[in-house]
């Protein structure tokens, strides 16, 4: 029993990741929509006061994305996060008795501060620790818990706010956050060698199916001489454009729907639709990477942004609204996502921790300045229309960019690493 319980050991800890993001990213998913009109009428704020919160969270999330590569280096992944857990479940604590915003303001600089540990950063380098082969199924399992878990939770909350009334259910959530915190204390440790354990390998698979050319994991280079090539800087451009894309597109699909004469619980359905999706394609695209490549696997995605975009610009009937939902699923996973895979992919492990910051930082600020944007561009215009048109095209530059930077990397991967491609 204890041989076979080493053996599953990488399971379980991917398990106990599962548990920590579906807690962590769906309350926090769920904190400034379902909270909006109980906590704004018993505090007697503003909605747009309540929601400044969010912009502080991006803004700290900017910041901890790009000090991850440093804070890793130095902790790891299990002490920051168990430190990250306590400070929100603190602020759950906190939230239930807040008489003003200054707790809400205070828990979104806690946990955009620790988001890089409580989401995709710090998870993927969990998931590329214990997993050789299959990280990118696993990767897209333990992430697709953001989407379910702010499902389920959007359901078990809201039965908490009718029941024990908002200050309670923030009292449920404070206490997931804990349970999540014990899984990671008793489960997770930064490598299985803390353990007298080896990470899952799959050799045998990998002997029936070798690794296609650029899919096999390479050193890379250093985070100086990666400065030093002009297809790094080009590539976190490319990213911090496809976001502005992508954050411009997906937020307005309910509204957008509803102008082009589509009921508001049909429109809402299809954003729903749209979330379980995501889900089910961050499993997709994982399983994709591991057998083609992370690049191949966003260069699909990318064209389904501009497919998604394009139908989203023209959608008129119901069944386009239907189509344009399943592109979307798949394009969102660029956001996010993808990033772990794709900067091990095109810039080595050597520098993964930095370089995933990095893009990570470029997502969060084009999330930041895109929603912006786009509604400010509908209340000039009076219809996003045109701008869904503006950003089609600009997506469509984002994959020649994209694909130039593939070019690039692939080219420096012959040059530095021959030998490690097998």
């Amino acid at each position: 029993m204890k041989a076979k319980l080493r053996q599953q050991y990488p399971w379980l800890v991917a398990a106990a990741a599962f548990f920590l993001v579906a807690c962590a990213m769906g309350l926090e998913n769920n904190l400034y929509s379902l909270y909006l009109i109980p906590v704004t009428e018993a505090l007697g704020v503003s909605r747009a006061a309540f929601s400044s919160a969010q912009s502080v969270r991006c803004l700290a999330a900017l910041v901890s994305n790009l000090l991850f590569g440093a804070l890793y280096r130095r902790f790891g992944f299990r002490r920051p996060a168990l430190l990250c857990i306590a400070l929100v479940t603190a602020s759950y604590v906190w939230y239930a008795g807040a008489h003003d915003l200054v707790a809400f303001y205070a828990g979104a600089l806690v946990f955009g501060l620790g988001e890089s540990f409580l989401n995709t950063a710090g998870v993927a380098r969990l998931t590329d620790s214990w997993f050789v082969r299959h990280k990118g199924a696993v990767l897209g399992a333990v992430m697709a818990a953001s989407g379910l878990g702010g499902a389920v939770l959007g359901v078990t909350l809201e039965t908490a706010i009718r029941a024990f009334g908002w200050r309670g259910s923030f009292l449920l959530g404070a206490g997931l956050m804990a349970a999540a915190g014990v899984l990671v204390l008793i489960i997770v440790r930064d490598h299985p060698k803390q353990l007298g354990l080896q990470p899952v390998r799959g050799e045998e698979a990998q002997k029936k199916r070798p690794a296609r050319a650029g899919c096999a994991a390479w050193e890379g280079l250093s985070m100086r001489r990666l400065l030093r090539r002009p297809y790094f800087y080009l590539t976190a451009l490319s990213v911090f454009l496809c976001s502005v894309c992508t954050y411009g597109a997906y937020p307005i699909v309910t509204a957008h729907l509803q102008d082009q004469g589509m009921s508001a619980a049909f429109a809402a359905s299809m954003y729903s639709l749209m979330m379980l999706l995501l889900a089910a394609a961050k499993v997709i695209v994982g399983a994709l990477s591991d057998r083609f490549g992370a690049h191949r696997a966003m260069t699909a995605c990318i064209v389904c942004n501009i497919l998604g975009t394009a139908l989203l610009a023209v959608t008129k009937a119901p069944w386009q609204a239907a189509l344009m939902t399943v592109l979307m699923g798949f394009a969102l996973c660029t956001q996010t996502f993808a990033q772990p895979l794709l900067a091990a992919e095109l810039f080595g492990t050597q520098a993964h921790a930095a370089t995933l910051g990095i893009l990570l930082a470029m997502v969060s600020a084009g999330g930041l300045i895109a929603p912006p944007i786009i509604n400010a561009s509908f209340d000039v215009l009076g219809s996003y229309t045109p701008s869904l048109l503006v950003l089609t095209g600009l997506t469509a530059l984002v994959l020649v960019m994209f694909l130039c930077c593939v070019r690039a990397a692939m080219r420096e991967r012959q040059k530095t690493a021959p030998q490690t491609e097998k």
